[in-house]
């Protein structure tokens, strides 16, 4: 059986990084947990202490999210690598549900469904791509993969010249993957393995748009010059800054800013016509954020029903993990 190690990075998230610890922790197949703090000045130290031998820290000064990525998966000595940031969970049985696709000895990187939630703690989407194989075109038009959902095989990102690079916070797992993408294939399990938190002042939410913008331009203008990406980029560079200014209008759409997302729609729309993603484009143009913000609620609410309905129902009698 193939060995596993969870790289948990963290940097004062003593509120969240307990429920992300005792989530691996509880999982159905072995695993090491390897935490890295990044300088924390709050009450995580005395946190970590409390699990003792059952998790191994590594602490150092303050670097950043990448930085301390890059620790954890250099410290770790498994054939797996798996990642979670600290204010997210995994569900039970995450890891054995995504272990079967390492039986194929090309695939490097497997990503999961994950379902997004509030702070409040209601279910405001489920994000579930359906994709794999080589799909390094793909991956350079969009990050398929949530980072607490990640694992990689520890032989292909060895291959890789630099890790996880901060500097490149919040879009440096997906420079990670595009490059991975080139050396492995890529697959993504259907089930919802992961609860990604979306939490007021977490790390993506401190960065503007205007900082998104510069940071996806700088990796853009890096596969440029990567001589494995130099090739694809000449054919998939207007798709893929068509992509940039459309994530840029949805974030200025989630802002209440509606001057500018029609601007950055507009230039997603007119680089990229055929390929543009009309559909969500007609929905933020046709509701605004205040409805499709309830209508996400309510949605959110009616599957916490449904999933407390399942539960209670009765035993489940071939033990599976709810």
């Amino acid at each position: 059986m193939l060995t596993v190690s969870a790289v948990i990075p963290t940097y004062n998230s003593a509120r969240t990084l307990s429920r992300a610890i005792d989530s691996v922790l509880r999982q159905t197949v072995p695993v090491s947990v390897i935490v890295v703090d990044d300088g924390s000045n709050d009450e995580t130290p005395a946190l970590l202490e409390r699990y003792g031998s059952r998790i191994t820290v590594i602490r150092q000064h303050n670097a950043g999210a990448g930085a301390a990525r890059s620790a954890g998966t250099r410290a770790a000595r498994t054939d797996l690598i798996a990642y979670l940031d600290a204010d997210d969970a995994w569900h039970p049985d995450k890891l054995e549900k995504q272990l079967d696709a390492f039986r194929d000895p090309e695939v490097g990187l497997c990503g999961a469904a994950s379902q997004w939630i509030d702070a409040g703690g209601a279910v405001l989407r489920v994000y579930n791509p359906s994709i794999s194989g080589y799909i390094t075109r793909e991956m350079l038009a969009r990050n398929y993969i949530v980072t607490s959902s990640a694992i990689v095989r520890r032989a292909h990102i060895e291959r890789l010249s630099t890790l996880f690079k901060p500097e490149l916070f919040p879009v440096e797992d997906w420079e990670v993957w595009v490059r991975l993408s080139t050396v492995c294939k890529i697959v993504v399990s259907p089930e919802v393995l992961v609860d990604y938190h979306v939490l007021p002042g977490s790390g993506t939410r401190t960065r503007t748009v205007a900082d998104f913008k510069r940071l996806y331009g700088t990796v853009i203008e890096q596969f440029g010059n990567e001589p494995v990406l130099r090739e694809i980029m000449k054919t998939e560079e207007k798709r893929v800054r068509s992509n940039l200014h459309f994530f840029a209008a949805y974030m200025y759409y989630e802002e209440g800013s509606y001057r500018q997302f029609l601007a950055e729609l507009f230039h997603s729309a007119r680089l990229a016509p055929f390929s543009h993603p009309w559909a969500n484009s007609l929905a933020m143009l046709l509701l605004p954020r205040n409805v499709r913000e309830r209508a996400r609620r309510f949605v959110g609410r009616l599957r916490r029903r449904q999933e407390i309905g399942s539960s209670s129902s009765g035993p489940i009698s071939d033990g599976a993990h709810l």
